[in-house]
């Protein structure tokens, strides 16, 4: 018996994706203690935008499209790192923005680029 699994809409990966993104939107303003610095909070980083980039990056129907998507979601990540800058810096905690959280944010994207390039995730 062979089992085929569904292949998803394009509209429930990118709502999915939405929720995602807000999802990261939400928790990265709303930390209880941040643990900058710490291995487990570069992995959520890379973990994070990996994800991310496996949701949206089979979405794209040429290579064009699939730098388009990759620069945006690092360019959100970007926006996402200086917003926690101005949230925190002049809040409270006058953090400095965290460059290796970019970079983390960046590698995630990449790997993911990668594995949609070199699997067969399509939608």
């Amino acid at each position: 018996m062979c089992l085929a699994l569904p292949v998803l809409k394009k509209s429930t990966l990118s709502g999915v994706a939405a929720l995602f993104l807000a999802g990261l939107f939400y928790l990265s303003l709303h930390q209880p203690r941040r643990n900058g610095g710490t291995i487990l909070h570069r992995v959520e980083h890379v973990g994070a935008f990996g994800a991310l980039g496996l949701l949206l990056l089979p979405l794209a129907r040429n290579r064009r499209e699939t730098w388009f998507i990759a620069a945006a979601i690092f360019c959100v990540g970007c926006g996402m790192e200086l917003l926690q800058y101005h949230v925190f810096h002049f809040a409270r905690f006058r953090q400095p923005v965290e460059w290796w959280d970019i970079r983390d944010n960046t590698v995630g994207v990449l790997l993911a680029l990668l594995a949609v390039r070199f699997t067969r995730l399509r939608t």
